[in-house]
């Protein structure tokens, strides 16, 4: 991600007209852009795999204890401890997952629909408005017209230019780089709490399994 300075300086370039130093910098900002769609892309599928390898792994997982359950000599370590804690882990875990589908996943979907296609949209938008104006432009050099309404041309290009320059400037460094890295953030501060909370309730079941394991140890 871009320094705070390393953006400003871009910002600074909206005083500029057009030309090789402003065209240098959108391309610069387009290129971005692209790596950017394709991190994105990336993360998106990894997420979702994830999420899917979670589900089955919990599916495997429950069909496991449902096989123990089955089987009359696990009973008592079902009932001493296995059920009450499997319960607890099974409910964290599908918290997890739910914060992992609508705390991340989704918020990384809607950024590249809302975002990163976008930019696509505005590329051809600001290409097809500058086409326009130069092409008006070379007519005006070349034959006397209203003044005023050629100057209205140029205000129309630079605020295309200025809006396509500040929405790529907002997805470098700005907003949407920093909405990125919060929600990756937070996702692993509540992964974090996931394991910390499953130990925790965990634990309170564990006195049953210690009471199952006595006799065991006495006859070690």
């Amino acid at each position: 991600m871009e320094s705070k300075q390393e953006i400003d300086s871009l910002s600074n370039i909206e005083c500029l007209e057009d030309g090789p130093l402003f065209r240098a910098t959108i391309n610069d900002l387009e290129s971005r852009t692209a790596t950017l769609k394709t991190r994105l892309k990336r993360i998106i599928k990894a997420v979702s795999v994830s999420l899917e390898a979670r589900k089955q792994m919990t599916k495997a997982d429950e069909e496991l204890m449902e096989t123990l359950r089955e089987v009359e000599c696990v009973e008592p370590l079902m009932s001493h401890y296995l059920n009450d804690a499997w319960s607890k882990i099974i409910e964290e875990r599908r918290r997890l997952d739910h914060s992992l589908s609508f705390q991340l996943l989704e918020p990384m979907k809607n950024l590249y629909e809302q975002d990163i296609k976008a930019a696509e949209l505005k590329r051809r938008q600001f290409e097809e408005e500058s086409k326009d104006y130069y092409a008006v432009l070379a007519k005006y050099l070349k034959r006397t017209q209203n003044e005023e309404k050629q100057l209205t041309r140029k205000l129309k290009f630079d605020l295309a230019r200025f809006d396509y320059l500040g929405f790529l400037i907002d997805l470098h460094g700005g907003r949407k780089e920093h909405d990125i890295l919060l929600h990756i953030t937070n996702h692993i501060v509540r992964e974090l709490n996931y394991f910390e909370s499953t130990a925790h309730n965990v634990a309170s079941a564990k006195p049953g399994l210690d009471l199952l394991n006595e006799p065991t140890n006495e006859k070690n």
